[in-house]
Parts: structure tokens; sequence; C-alpha cells
């Protein structure tokens, strides 16, 4: 925990140091803002503020905002070839990500597909 927190905070991402986060530590830093504990109760909320404290949203925001870049330029690299089909499902793809970046700029940092 301490070295995810590590990983996420202000002076990581600053100093270009931060990790990417993976599907699996986004479900449960998401999953940690709105759990009811039977048991420490304390822990949780010193975590929860932690996660709040730290660079996990711009961290998760800007990781989605460099496969938007990228997923756009293959899209128009697609188009400019001919590769119409290709270019569609690459646009499709940039635009999932767009949305993964307003979510995540807006704290709902899990973009795992909920349906």
């Amino acid at each position: 925990m301490d070295n995810l927190l590590n990983s996420l905070s202000w002076a990581a991402f600053d100093s270009g140091e931060s990790a990417a986060v993976t599907p699996t530590e986004t479900s449960f830093i998401q999953r940690l803002s709105f759990t009811q504990p039977l048991e420490g109760a304390e822990w949780i909320r010193q975590r929860r503020q932690q996660f709040e404290n730290s660079a996990v949203e711009t961290i998760v925001t800007s990781q989605a905002l460099f496969e938007l870049d990228h997923l756009t330029e293959d899209a128009v690299g697609m188009l400019s070839s001919g590769d119409l089909e290709s270019a569609v499902l690459a646009a499709r793809l940039a635009l999932d990500r767009a949305v993964d970046a307003l979510l995540a700029s807006h704290g709902e940092i899990e973009a795992q597909p909920k349906w």
C-alpha cells in the first residue's frame, strides 16, 4: 500500500517518476473510496484521505490522454492509407480514451466496463 501511495505522490508525478496505474490498482482505489468496513474504519479513512491527496486522478487522466493521442494518430494514419475500417475502429477506441480521461479528471478513475 505504501509503495502504491509513493508511486502516486505529487512528488513522483512532478519528477516524472510516477508509474502507470494498473486496472487492478484503479479498481482497488476506486472501491476504497466507498467501502464500508466492518473493522479498521480509521485505517480505511486514513488511506482514503491519502489517495484523495495523491496525484492518482492526474496520473490516470494523463495515461488516458497519452493513449488517446496515440490512437488518434493511428486513426489518421489509417485514414490516409485508405484503411477506413481500421480507422473507424481506432477512432472508436480513441473516443473511449477521451471519455476515460474526462471521467478520471472528475474522480472516476476506474475505466473498466461496468456492463
